[in-house]
């Protein structure tokens, strides 16, 4: 049960980190003279891989960007979160340069940069940020007989969407 000093917590964590990146984006314009201060006539876009629609990545991902649209000011940028298969898509768009920014799971992300456990290859990207700690819940029905995650070998499992990173954390 959340109590309602942890929602105030969750509450003021997130509205630090929306003003961070406000303030962070801010912070990446170039400008030296009141002369080149002028916004610039040509929109930048900004796409931002989150995960499928209705998970949490897209659901962060879509205020966050909503929050720097509305803060960005003179810069005339247009930030979007996009809908993807998850944190391994993520990456490998960052990686072709299809998106500007990429949501991930820092365990996926730790493999890519490594190039171990399934990555083909190490990619180039760095962490910018940190939302949440990671938090794993597995959930079945009360009458399934499945008391621990041993109890699921030989069963069918939905680890997610493809490309979300699931099965890093139930590999056999």
């Amino acid at each position: 049960m959340v109590t309602v000093a942890k929602k105030k917590c969750q509450c003021l964590q997130a509205s630090v980190l929306l003003s961070w990146i406000a303030v962070t984006l801010n912070g990446c314009s170039s400008s030296t003279s009141d002369s080149e201060n002028k916004p610039t006539s040509k929109r930048q876009f900004i796409n931002v891989g989150t995960a499928p629609t209705g998970g949490a990545f897209f659901t962060v991902g879509s205020a966050i960007c909503e929050v720097v649209n509305s803060h960005s000011g003179d810069l005339n940028w247009r930030v979007a979160a996009e809908s993807t298969g998850g944190s391994m898509e993520n990456i490998r768009l960052l990686s072709q340069g299809k998106i500007q920014f990429a949501m991930s799971n820092s365990s996926i992300t730790y493999f890519a940069v490594r190039g171990t456990q399934g990555w083909e290859q190490a990619h180039e990207v760095r962490s910018v940020l940190t939302l949440f700690p990671n938090i794993a819940m597995f959930v079945t029905l009360a009458d399934s007989g499945i008391q621990s995650i041993a109890d699921l070998k030989g069963k069918r499992v939905y680890l997610g969407p493809e490309g979300a990173g699931f099965e890093y954390f139930v590999d056999p």
